[in-house]
């Protein structure tokens, strides 16, 4: 007995530390959103809180990828990716920006 309660806490422990959350640094979490205006600006949205960011997010929930970014298209491939196999991904921000640029974006199979 006193061995699966073990196994609960442990297995419980290793699932919220897997939880989508968004820090100062970006979120990691699913692509719950992504638009492209008529200018061309790329919005992705989280179900996370991207407030939570230290930047300042378009409309409250948005991080945007950059006209300029030199990884632009690679960083809006592995999204659209991400978003159609529902797979979370990890978004860094530049910190301190307005409109929460994404500085790149990763996904991981071990989360």
């Amino acid at each position: 007995m006193i061995k699966h309660a073990a196994a609960m806490v442990l297995g419980s422990a290793a699932f919220f530390s897997q939880a989508n959350t968004c820090i100062k640094s970006g979120c990691t979490d699913i692509v719950e959103t992504l638009f492209v205006n008529e200018g061309g600006q790329i919005y992705v949205g989280t179900p996370g809180n991207e407030k939570l960011a230290n930047c300042s997010p378009v409309e409250g929930a948005y991080f945007t990828i950059s006209n300029s970014s030199t990884n632009r298209q690679e960083i809006y491939s592995l999204l659209l990716t991400a978003y159609s196999m529902r797979e979370r991904v990890q978004l860094r921000v530049k910190e301190g920006t307005t409109g929460c640029t994404i500085a790149y974006a990763r996904v991981d199979e071990r989360w």
